[in-house]
């Protein structure tokens, strides 16, 4: 995976990766967030936070840009309407 070059969206990204717990789990959305996963890796935390994107991968690292909504090494899939169940806790 490629690292995101400096710029202010990868400043954002890093501050957002400085608030997730580690066991969490985060829904990830398009834009900036996308490149919190990326920022984890090169910190070495892969694996603190548990991805999961609407279009129903759960784990993994998210792929960007055109390819979002895929995840690569992803732990599962669920439709996306279990997504609101899950996070609900049930």
């Amino acid at each position: 995976f490629r690292v995101p070059e400096f710029n202010i969206q990868k400043v954002i990204a890093r501050r957002v990766a400085q608030e997730l717990e580690a066991g969490s789990t985060v829904n990830l959305g398009f834009g900036i967030s996308a490149n919190v996963p990326r920022i984890l890796l090169e910190e070495g935390l892969h694996g603190a936070v548990t991805w999961v994107i609407e279009q129903g991968a759960v784990g993994g690292v998210p792929l960007l840009d055109f390819a979002f909504g895929c995840a690569a090494n992803a732990d599962a899939f669920m439709p996306s309407p279990y997504q609101f169940t899950y996070f609900q806790g049930a």
